[in-house]
């Protein structure tokens, strides 16, 4: 295990390959274009029924509104007219010297849990720590068992009507981060195992439980702290009892995703019944994103002693806490009043005045006792003067607070040269300022913090000093106005320093020109309603990541054809590789055409479906290239094709936000220079086909 300090935040963003950058931008611009044709649609159809959808995305192209033709392609013409330039700078430099240096190593980069440490582990140490994890509170679950959750899934979302919109349980490989800062980690490593599989059921739970808890929060008679935030702590801690004999009493609850029960939940969801009406469907759709599973090289394992499972990392898994830790909160009422404590997630802090040692012991015990009733356990300090809770310290005796920061926790910042859009860079300084002064009660605790974290800015290449923030006292500067809510769509082109073309500048144009005062769509279509502001590559961090996967071998030449003639190959000789975007040229005597496909499975099955078509007559519209040769067979003009393979992608899997192999061919076919191109600008907008197979209403 090596630890290394590559003296940089992990956010930053290097500069990527003009690849990487247009395959972001044609997704960027399928789904704003996508977007834009069902605004127009529901504007003309204004009766149609709006159903709840929880965010799920139909899996239908939107239809061609004949208004949009032009400014779509304007768009696509915006997409070819890119223009890149070299822009390497001294951090950019250092940047990409140490992807390739970890890269090249061989190793698996893990971060540390809780500070911005990384380290690089042989990937059998990796591998070993991985599985030591896994098989200590996991066991493999039975064959059928992903199927059976996903058919209960496909059985709910089909009473939602988005069974055709949800999609199967995602099977993502599980990884672990370093507690590197527990006692003794050098010699007995501790890891926290990161679950990324999930139950897409997770996001409607996830609505359901969020509104019911904002329901309890507004309806109920006592004051329940439920924090969601530093800010509410603090709000808390100005208004409770402070003085030379209040003490804090400071509690944490261990493990508590995965000590949360089904029981537990269930008394928490009857805790909620009485304050909110919460249906049978509700309960049953978060009890099942709860049956979870974790995926290790392929394999399905499941908790030992239960299946019921609230996992770090689900869609649903902090709002489940909080719901448990308002009924925790009501369960704790009995010994305390509740304006005296709070919690967040699994950190709870109460303040106790005129406390002495007796009395604090007794109220240490009882706390235990309630949530040891529950099945929980915790750790509890007790008469404290000062705490350090979430990202601030606590003084119960003065009431002053003021930053905090773990002792292994040094501030870093996305440096000034990173490819960040030029917003975020010129706001960054200002932002963590107003946070410094947001978390120090006055200008003295701010100056005595600010150090560390102008010492990192300036290690960032940032100038600016750190001035303290005075608080708004005054209610009426202080009172939220009133906005006017638009329904606006977002158009986020990616930015990069090698891009010198003014995507926005050029878009802006493009949608003043098409739809101008008195357009049947500038109601809809105008620069209120349509705004663009730039998204962010793929970080270091995510960069890094991509090291756990496992380096796959590659496949010998003799298993790249199985051709008996090997000179009649189609593809010379690779007429077995998958997942690939491959390119048919159709020559005649007078003209040359040219063919963009892709293939998930063998390049040859491919083929040999192409050949199908273009000789059963039934077939002849099944692609445009069938199209063109039934064209030529009918008029008799000789053709002859040739097959290349153009690029290599990686298909569609659950959890993946995008299909590599559909953008590689969209890229292709938008690129392409050749006049005679069969394939149509519209397959942009087409949607991935090998997304289907994974939606819920295949498991019905």
């Amino acid at each position: 295990m090596e630890k290394i300090t590559l003296g940089y935040s992990t956010k930053n963003i290097p500069i990527h390959s003009k690849d990487k950058y247009m395959k972001s931008l044609v997704s960027k611009t399928e789904d704003f274009l996508r977007r834009l044709r069902w605004k127009a649609y529901f504007f003309e159809n204004e009766d149609h029924v709006k159903k709840e959808h929880y965010g799920f995305k139909t899996p239908h192209t939107p239809p061609q509104d004949d208004d949009l033709i032009e400014f779509e392609n304007d768009m696509y013409e915006l997409m070819k007219s890119i223009e890149f330039k070299y822009s390497k700078n001294k951090f950019q430099n250092k940047v990409s010297d140490d992807l390739k240096k970890i890269r090249k190593s061989g190793k698996v980069a893990v971060p540390a849990d809780k500070t911005t440490n990384l380290y690089l582990l042989d990937r059998s140490e990796y591998e070993k720590l991985l599985r030591n994890n896994v098989t200590k509170t996991y066991k493999k679950a039975e064959p059928d068992r992903e199927k059976d959750i996903n058919k209960t899934s496909a059985q709910l979302a089909h009473t939602l009507e988005i069974d055709d919109r949800v999609q199967q349980f995602t099977t993502q490989q599980c990884f672990i981060t370093l507690k590197d800062h527990k006692s003794n980690f050098r010699n007995n490593p501790q890891c926290r195992l990161i679950n990324p599989a999930k139950n897409e059921l997770g996001k409607i739970s996830k609505k359901i439980t969020d509104d019911k808890i904002t329901e309890i929060l507004s309806s109920i008679n006592t004051s329940l702290n439920l924090w969601k935030n530093t800010a509410q702590v603090i709000e808390w801690f100005n208004t409770s009892p402070k003085g030379e004999k209040s003490r804090f009493i400071q509690f944490d609850i261990v493990e508590f995703y995965p000590s949360i029960t089904e029981q537990l939940l269930d008394k928490a969801i009857d805790f909620a019944s009485q304050y909110t009406t919460i249906s049978e469907q509700d309960i049953n759709i978060i009890k099942h994103a709860k049956n979870s599973l974790l995926f290790h090289h392929g394999t399905s394992w499941e908790k030992k002693d239960r299946t019921f499972d609230v996992t770090m990392g689900s869609y649903d898994g902090a709002e489940t806490c909080e719901l448990v830790g308002l009924y925790m909160l009501h369960q704790l009422q009995q010994i305390m009043p509740p304006h005296l404590i709070g919690l967040y997630r699994d950190d709870g802090l109460a303040i106790i005045p005129a406390a002495n040692g007796p009395k604090m012991d007794k109220l240490r015990k009882q706390i235990g006792s309630v949530f040891k009733k529950e099945g929980l356990k915790i750790t509890v300090t007790t008469n404290l003067v000062e705490v350090n809770f979430l990202d601030v310290t606590l003084n119960a005796v003065n009431g002053r607070y003021c930053p905090y920061r773990k002792p292994n926790d040094h501030p870093l910042y996305i440096n000034a040269q990173s490819n960040h859009p030029p917003n975020i860079i010129k706001q960054l300084p200002k932002m963590i300022t107003k946070r410094l002064s947001d978390i120090s009660c006055d200008a003295e605790e701010f100056n005595k913090a600010k150090g560390a974290y102008e010492q990192a800015l300036r290690s960032s290449g940032y100038d600016e000093k750190m001035e303290y923030i005075e608080k708004t006292s005054n209610p009426a500067d202080s009172k939220v106005r009133r906005k006017r809510t638009r329904n606006i769509i977002w158009y986020n082109p990616p930015y990069s320093l090698n891009v010198t073309t003014n995507i926005g500048k050029k878009f802006l144009w493009l949608l003043a020109k098409h739809f101008p005062r008195g357009h049947r769509l500038n109601k809809i279509f105008n620069k209120n309603t349509v705004k663009l502001s730039y998204s962010c590559l793929p970080n270091v961090s995510t960069i890094l990541n991509s090291t756990r996967s496992q380096r796959t071998v590659e496949e010998k030449e003799d298993r790249m054809c199985n051709c008996r003639n090997k000179a009649k190959c189609p593809i010379s000789g690779e007429c077995l590789k998958t997942a690939v975007v491959y390119e048919a040229t159709l020559q005649t005597e007078e003209a040359q055409y040219q063919y963009i496909g892709l293939t998930e499975h063998t390049f040859k099955a491919r083929y040999n479906a192409h050949k199908s078509s273009f000789n059963n007559e039934n077939q002849r519209l099944s692609t445009e290239l069938s199209k063109k040769v039934w064209e030529l067979k009918e008029q008799h003009v000789p053709y002859n094709l040739k097959w290349t393979i153009l690029r290599h992608g990686q298909p569609y899997r659950g959890g993946m936000r995008a299909c590599d192999l559909c953008l590689t061919e969209k890229l292709c076919i938008l690129t392409s220079k050749h006049e005679n191109l069969l394939n149509k600008r519209r397959e942009i907008l087409n949607k991935c086909r090998h997304m289907n197979k994974l939606l819920l209403k295949k498991c019905l």
